[in-house]
């Protein structure tokens, strides 16, 4: 891993579909808000207060991560947008992978507020561009919602 990098997530995820940062090298930290079976969810707990971005995102770890709800991370590794091989048709997940840190600095911290969909951003009632829900969507990838 080279030119390592420090962004904060809503950087990385961008405004587009696919983040500016593919195949780059970043560090980033957030708080854990979700653990799956092969990674966890990362959000930055203040944002960046822009609608177009997400301040979450996927950090893989192909095995049982040991960190837990609430812990502050600061990971390193590589920026990827993950397509699983058997949903061609759905666009892609950023995700953060080939790790080469995980430092959990504190534990027992608040979580992001969730965003309220329909109060706190509202799904877009009329079509401008063709992918105008495909990008409200895309700006909540990874965070929490309700």
């Amino acid at each position: 891993m080279t030119n390592l990098i420090i962004r904060p997530i809503y950087d990385i995820q961008g405004e587009g579909h696919i983040s500016p940062f593919v195949g780059e090298s970043v560090i980033t930290t957030g708080i854990v808000t979700g653990v799956a079976s092969n990674g966890f969810y990362l959000q930055d707990p203040y944002g960046d207060n822009n609608d177009a971005t997400s301040d979450g995102i996927f950090v893989f770890t192909d095995s049982t991560p040991t960190v837990r709800i609430g812990d502050e991370v600061q990971v390193s590794g590589d920026v990827e947008e993950f397509r699983p091989s058997n949903r061609s048709n759905d666009l892609t997940l950023t995700q953060i992978t080939n790790l080469t840190n995980i430092r959990v600095l504190s534990s027992n911290n608040s979580l992001p507020t969730a965003v309220v969909i329909g109060e706190d951003r509202t799904v877009p009632t009329e079509i401008i561009d063709d992918d105008d829900l495909t990008d409200f969507y895309e700006s909540l990838e990874g965070m929490r919602v309700q």
